[in-house]
This record gives C-alpha cells, sequence and structure tokens, in this order.
C-alpha cells in the first residue's frame, strides 16, 4: 500500500510539472555571447531585456529564426538583437512578435555584447536581412532597426496567406540599405506589401523616425497615414531618397494621406486608380509653404465613375525629381462625369477640395481608355484651378 501511494505521489509530481511547464513562458536570460539562437519557435516565450546587473542581453541569430504556429515570442525593453550575414526572424501565421525597446541591428554593432565574429569592422547597411512578417501579428513600440536590408527590406509585412499584421509606433529606421531609385521594385528601410486592405487598428505607422536609410518607407495605395512620423533630423540629416514610397496602383475604399515633411511618389508604369467605391482623402497644409506634395514618374492618377477624390489644405500633384520621364499623365476622371456635386447621384465622380491645389508638369495624352461595358472614350486632364467647381463637359 505505501509502495502504490509513493507511486501515485510521483506520478502527481511529474503530472504537475509537466502541467506547469505547458501553463508558463519560457524565459531566456542571458546567451553566451557567439552562441546562436535558433527556431523554429513553437511556444510562448520572452528574451528579457537586462541581466541581474541592469545591463543589456545581446542575443545573437545568423540564420532564419522561424516564429511559427503557437510561437509568441515577447522580447522585452534593454534587449539587443544582432544579426549575422544571414540574420532574419520570419513571422509565419498564427505566430506573434511583441518587441518594446528593443534594438534590432548587426552583429558589428558595438553595443551590447561584442561578439568575436563581428572581427574589427564598423556596422554597415546591409550588414544582416530583414524581420519578415510573413503572417500573424507583431507590434513594436520603441524599438530601433538599423544595419540592415540586404537583400531587401529591413521590416516586411508581407500579404502572403492570411498576410502579415504590424503596428509599429516611436521607433526609429536608421542606417538600412536599399534599391536604388531606377528600380520600381523598392526596398525600404519598413515596407508593407502592396494591393493589401489594410485596416488602420492592426496595421499603423506612428511616431517613428526614419534618417540615413536609402528608402524610409514603403506603403501601398491603401495604406493610410497620419502626420506624427519624421523623415530625417532636425540637423538636416536625411535619407537618400527621402520620400514616401507608394507601391500599389488602386484604390477600393477609403484612404487617408496625411501631409509629411516629404513627398509621396509613385513611379508604377501603371497608373494609379481610385475605383467605384474608392476614397482617397489628401490633408495638405495649412498655407501655400506647407503643401501635401504627390509626385509621378510616368502615369498620374485616373478615377473612376463612384470614385472620389476628396482634398483639403493646400496639395500639390507634380513630376517625380527622382525620374528620368520629367512629365506624367496628369489627373484623370471619367468623361462626363466631371466636377459634379455630391447631392447629384451616387454614381458621379466626387472631386472636392476647400483650399487651393496645384496640377504641375504634367502632359495630357488623348488615349482610349475602357471601363468595363462601357464604351472606350477620351481621358480627360482635370484642370488647375484654385477650388473644385461642378461643371458638365
Amino acid at each position: 500500500m505505501l509502495k502504490n501511494h509513493l507511486k501515485f505521489a510521483i506520478l502527481s509530481i511529474f503530472a504537475s510539472f509537466l502541467l506547469s511547464a505547458c501553463l508558463t513562458p519560457n524565459i531566456t536570460s542571458a546567451i553566451p555571447s557567439d552562441d546562436e539562437i535558433k527556431g523554429p519557435l513553437t511556444t510562448v516565450t520572452t528574451w528579457k531585456g537586462l541581466d541581474n546587473d541592469g545591463n543589456p542581453i545581446t542575443y545573437y541569430i545568423n540564420s532564419t529564426y522561424i516564429i511559427d504556429h503557437g510561437g509568441d515570442l515577447t522580447i522585452e525593453t534593454g534587449a539587443i538583437i544582432k544579426f549575422g550575414p544571414n540574420g532574419l526572424i520570419r513571422v509565419n501565421s498564427m505566430g506573434s512578435l511583441k518587441a518594446t525597446g528593443a534594438i534590432f541591428t548587426s552583429y558589428r554593432d558595438p553595443r551590447g555584447k561584442i561578439l568575436s565574429v563581428a572581427g574589427n569592422t564598423a556596422p554597415a547597411p546591409g550588414d544582416w536581412k530583414q524581420i519578415h512578417i510573413n503572417g500573424g501579428t507583431s507590434t513594436f513600440i520603441n524599438c530601433e532597426f538599423s544595419y540592415g536590408g540586404n537583400g531587401g527590406s529591413t521590416l516586411y509585412v508581407d500579404k502572403n496567406g492570411t498576410f502579415g499584421k504590424a503596428r509599429i509606433d516611436r521607433c526609429l529606421f536608421s542606417y538600412n540599405d536599399g534599391s536604388p531609385a531606377a528600380l520600381t521594385t523598392v526596398h525600404a528601410a519598413l515596407h508593407y506589401d502592396n494591393n493589401v486592405d489594410y485596416d488602420a487598428i492592426t496595421n499603423s505607422v506612428t511616431n517613428s523616425v526614419f534618417y540615413n536609410n536609402v528608402w524610409p518607407l514603403s506603403i501601398p495605395a491603401t495604406f493610410s497615414l497620419d502626420r506624427s512620423n519624421r523623415f530625417g533630423l532636425d540637423d538636416g540629416v536625411k535619407n537618400t531618397y527621402n520620400f514616401v514610397h507608394i507601391n500599389s496602383t488602386s484604390i477600393k475604399q477609403n484612404v487617408e494621406w496625411n501631409k509629411q515633411d516629404v513627398p509621396y511618389i509613385y513611379l508604377s508604369s501603371l497608373v494609379l486608380s481610385i475605383h467605384a467605391n474608392g476614397k482617397l482623402t489628401i490633408k495638405g497644409g495649412d498655407d501655400a509653404n506647407s503643401q501635401a506634395i504627390i509626385c509621378f514618374a510616368t502615369k498620374g492618377m485616373y478615377i473612376y465613375k463612384g470614385g472620389e477624390l476628396d482634398l483639403s489644405g493646400h496639395v500639390k500633384f507634380t513630376n517625380s525629381p527622382i525620374s528620368a520621364n520629367t512629365m506624367y499623365n496628369g489627373l484623370y476622371c471619367a468623361k462626363d462625369y466631371h466636377y459634379k456635386d455630391p447631392s447629384v447621384s451616387v454614381s458621379t465622380v466626387l472631386l472636392t477640395s476647400n483650399g487651393s491645389f496645384i496640377v504641375e508638369n504634367y502632359e495630357p495624352t488623348s488615349t482610349a481608355y475602357t471601363i468595363g461595358n462601357y464604351a472606350a472614350y477620351k481621358r480627360e486632364p482635370i484642370k488647375a484651378v484654385n477650388v473644385w467647381e461642378t461643371r458638365n463637359w
């Protein structure tokens, strides 16, 4: 009988241990400086930020570290994640990455523990690959991303599968590599993939600073952006191509672009279209010296019947200063649907403005354009006027 009681007690302790292991997150503390962390991660895990003496803890990654289904990684304030040349974090569908106050940087960065693999070379743009949000939901608050972008964007939010979601707030992006301006595929320090309808709750970029990157930020036309971000430092340090890059070609829902301290730029060879039920609101500056500037390379903007362009404040549409072609096609809307009053019909093209706007350096075209089953007709350029007016053409 005593033997059975002892056996039962041992089994109970073992069962309690297993239950505790399942419910308690893994806590990772100090990692030996040159020991690489490898995945995949499929459990709830926390990487501590500081050791017992209050010093930052360094983590080293030099392969593809996958946060897979069931993986939930929290990185605490103070942690320094150093990446080798092959270093990459990928968050897959149903995975999660939450980082607050963490630094994502090169293995050559002198901050934190010095890695023997770093040698004596100073950190440089492109020292490591990227953080790839391939699915799931991720949040980065008060984080730094430096010296990444080897072959792609440093922080890349993908559209594959259920597509990734990432909320960025009070983050710093600096010294990240990217593609030359001649390429239409832009590798920005922070890149949200194209043609995805992003919601502003789980996908947002706010209160963040970008400087000394090749390209700072690339977003779809469907991504709303507020005025809280900065593209450069007060001392004049900026990015090589200091623009907000627009990487998709159509708008089919409500989107809001607020004035930035840099222009928006559209480099695609396809026209930027506002479709039926789509609305682009552009909020410009308070005066003519503080305009929201929208730059085009070769194509301009087309507003379909049922689409809407709403301008407030001061806005300027102009050509791309970094493209070989100095003229773009201009702004167009469906013929016979120009400048309609909102009360006329929901099927009209709505063009509204409460401030001055400028359409400059454009070259109108007269090529035939077909929408659905409607007959072909010529695209008509919108005239540069101070206030949108109601007219029948």
